[in-house]
């Protein structure tokens, strides 16, 4: 009889014991709500990557990482992240993670850039708005969100002289020749970002000198109407870009139309640009720091 109710106890007990561990889980056991780390697998073959990093990138939630394998990753279409975004797109070394433009692609579509605000569309004086163009990468980050965007320790490659021959922009008004408008697009105004140990390399190509406009723009609004010379929308964060190589390109790297934020600009190596390394432009109580470039 008492080894009966020994037995009982101890059930008891082990019940109690579940029903705890269960709760304690839901009100937020740190084992259960650390950040995701997702790996998007090496394809090995020449396919596209593009909707797989995309993907991944949407579903890590905050703070998580994607990570590139060693490997070399082929990009058909541009990789679009929209909404509030913090986390990391993270390859295994600036020259063992390569992405490239997929040969004999039909070209990188046009994405909807909402703060990028011309007449191109229209060519009416009187119609002003969103503008599409193309990048390889295209974070969007809505009025009233917040995003931290980290990218490191991976190259993005483009040898194809005319990589977005697809684009509307091919035409006038604003001529683009079939060059990307940039390989990262960073829209939003409450962004962070930091590019570490990146590689950015374009080629010689076009009217423009080079198949990207820019390696990487980042902006809070960037409005071409004759009123607008200063963004009524401006982006309020911290911009780093630092121990990367940026090569072939038209402009390296641009951020403009910020407000009380900061520029860091630290032991990157640019190349051959073809009009400048580093652009600013309608910026307010934003300074640019830049060491040992």
């Amino acid at each position: 009889m008492r080894a009966l109710t020994v037995l009982a106890w101890r059930l008891v007990l082990v019940l109690l014991a579940s029903a705890l561990a269960v709760s304690g889980a839901r009100a937020g056991d740190p084992h259960r709500c650390q950040p995701r780390r997702l790996t998007v697998p090496c394809p090995g073959a020449v396919v596209d990557s593009s909707q797989a990093i995309a993907d991944a990138l949407s579903g890590i939630g905050p703070g998580g990482t994607v990570s590139l394998e060693h490997c070399t990753y082929y990009l058909s279409g541009p990789v679009q992240v929209a909404g509030a975004f913090h986390g990391r797109l993270k390859g295994a070394g600036q020259d063992r993670t390569i992405l490239t433009t997929l040969p004999d692609a039909d070209g990188i579509e046009d994405v909807l850039m909402p703060n990028w605000i011309t007449n191109f569309d229209t060519g009416d004086p009187d119609e002003w708005g969103p503008t599409y163009a193309a990048t390889l990468f295209h974070f969007y980050t809505p009025e009233g969100l917040a995003s931290d965007i980290t990218m490191s320790d991976l190259t993005i490659d483009i040898p194809d002289p005319h990589p977005a021959f697809a684009t509307v922009r091919n035409g006038p008004p604003f001529y683009f020749d079939g060059a990307l408008l940039a390989v990262i697009t960073v829209e939003g105004q409450k962004v962070n970002t930091r590019f570490d140990r990146i590689g950015l390399k374009g080629a010689a190509a076009g009217v423009w000198g080079s198949n990207a406009l820019y390696g990487i723009e980042i902006w809070g609004e960037l409005s071409f109407h004759p009123d607008a010379l200063v963004s009524a929308r401006p982006m309020v964060g911290r911009q780093v870009l630092s121990r990367s190589r940026l090569e072939d390109l038209f402009v390296g790297y641009n951020a403009t139309s910020l407000k009380d934020s900061r520029v860091c600009l630290h032991k990157n190596t640019i190349l051959n640009p073809i009009s400048t390394g580093v652009a600013v432009g309608n910026s307010v109580n934003t300074p640019y720091r830049m060491t040992r470039n």
